[in-house]
């Protein structure tokens, strides 16, 4: 049990780290601005910039009645063509639903966030009761489920769509990793993870054996 112990600190340590480092990178060191942006088209623009679902959704609906328009105007100057475009199929009106579709995945993943680092806390403080209770590998196996939970939520995402809902998710990210990583050195510091700690031992008993006088027995 301490090699595994062991095992799942460093490799837990060294995940979240690599993550806390990697959402620091992406929160205020790396340039996601490009000297191309001011020649993008509007639609574009109003995606990178658009700070609420309802204003995607508003463009969204300017653009779409804007396309429904213009396939009207083309079906009275001219016969009906076969390969005629639908006006959902507008570059612009694909462009908003894709962001739109990008803005939900993004609160999705808050969600889940949220539930599903709590559950690993949960877990967490249940695997600190069975370390209190002396039933070592089932807090063990508990604290390698919680870890796991909490390093796979907080894992990185990559950039698409609004810059605001990314940022906003990385945020998050980031704090939810720093709790994780300062959960996982509490934990070694009570000791449920760190080798050689008192709940390592069971039971220390005396005996004595045979000519030889009274010996140490440790059972771990």
């Amino acid at each position: 049990m301490r090699g595994l112990k062991l095992v799942v600190f460093t490799l837990s340590f060294l995940a979240l780290s690599s993550q806390l480092m990697r959402h620091i990178y992406v929160q205020w060191i790396v340039q996601r601005q490009s000297v191309l942006n001011k020649y993008a088209r509007p639609v574009e623009a109003a995606v990178r910039e658009a700070t609420s679902i309802e204003e995607l959704e508003r463009r969204y609906a300017d653009e779409l009645e804007r396309a429904r328009k213009e396939a009207a105007e083309e079906k009275v100057q001219g016969p009906q063509e076969r390969g005629r475009r639908p006006a959902e199929g507008d570059p612009e009106v694909m462009r908003l639903a894709q962001a739109i579709r990008e803005w939900e995945s993004k609160e999705n993943q808050i969600r889940a966030l949220y539930y599903f680092w709590t559950c690993g806390l949960l877990v967490l403080l249940f695997a600190a009761f069975c370390h209190w209770r002396r039933w070592d590998w089932i807090g063990l196996a508990l604290q390698i489920l919680a870890f796991s939970e909490m390093i796979y939520w907080t894992s990185p995402s990559f950039f698409q769509g609004a810059e605001h809902e990314f940022t906003r998710l990385v945020y998050y990210k980031l704090a939810f990793t720093t709790l994780s990583l300062l959960l996982l050195l509490v934990s070694w510091r009570l000791g449920l993870l760190r080798p050689g700690s008192p709940s390592d031992v069971k039971a220390t008993s005396y005996e004595t054996a045979g000519q030889g006088g009274p010996r140490v027995v440790v059972r771990s």
